[in-house]
């Protein structure tokens, strides 16, 4: 069972869902689909395609081997107000390479 603090919040080291999120029996039929019909090396050429291509100069290809190689940028809005009424300040990051240290 997990534990909570007096605010409702759960401890550390306790989940409220300790078994995490069920996988979906779909998303494993499609992956499977997926690997019977591209084999290893199809991936390869795939990716060896791409990089050329990205070489050459098309930007689809080199948002496609960013996205996999270094991930999508996760996009949020980072919001300060201060006290006294005084300012609001709303910065809107939608690059991980322009985001703060935490």
């Amino acid at each position: 069972m997990a534990r909570r603090k007096a605010n409702g919040q759960f401890e550390k080291g306790y989940s409220g869902n300790p078994k995490g999120r069920p996988k979906a029996a779909y998303q494993e039929k499609y992956r499977e689909a997926m690997r019977k019909e591209c084999s290893l090396e199809d991936w390869r050429k795939i990716i060896r395609t791409a990089v050329a291509r990205a070489k050459a100069g098309d930007n689809a290809s080199r948002q496609w081997l960013s996205d996999h190689l270094a991930g999508k940028p996760e996009e949020y809005i980072n919001t300060d107000i201060t006290s006294n009424g005084k300012s609001l300040v709303i910065r809107y990051v939608n690059d991980w390479r322009n985001q703060e240290e935490q």
